[in-house]
C-alpha cells in the first residue's frame, strides 16, 4: 500500500543521490561556468515573460521569438555574442543578396 509507495520513492531518492558526485564532478561548475548559466536563465527567464504574460502577449506581436533568439544568439561572453550576432548579419546580408538575383 502507501507504506511501500513511500519506501519505494525513498530508495530511488537515495539512488540518484548516490549518482550525483560523479555526475556533478563531470559537469565542470566553475565559477564563470555558473555566472553564464545564471545569465543565460535569466534572460531566457525575462524573455519568457512576453510570451507567457497575457498584457504582455496582446503588447507584443511574434514574442515567441525572444527566448528562441536568446537560446541562439546568447554567447558565454559580450564578445562571442558579438561575434554571432555578426555572423548572423553576414548570413542576413548574403541571404537578401542570394534571394534578390534569384527574383530578378
Amino acid at each position: 500500500g502507501r507504506k511501500n509507495c513511500c519506501s519505494n520513492a525513498l530508495r530511488f531518492a537515495q539512488k540518484v543521490w548516490r549518482l550525483l558526485p560523479p555526475v556533478l564532478c563531470k559537469l565542470n561548475l566553475s565559477r564563470s561556468n555558473v555566472i553564464n548559466s545564471f545569465k543565460v536563465s535569466l534572460a531566457m527567464f525575462l524573455t519568457s515573460l512576453l510570451v507567457l504574460v497575457p498584457d504582455f502577449r496582446k503588447e507584443f506581436n511574434n514574442a515567441f521569438w525572444g527566448p528562441l533568439t536568446v537560446a541562439f544568439v546568447m554567447g558565454r561572453s559580450a564578445g562571442a555574442s558579438f561575434k554571432q550576432s555578426f555572423l548572423r548579419m553576414q548570413g542576413t546580408v548574403t541571404g537578401v543578396i542570394f534571394g534578390y538575383t534569384l527574383l530578378r
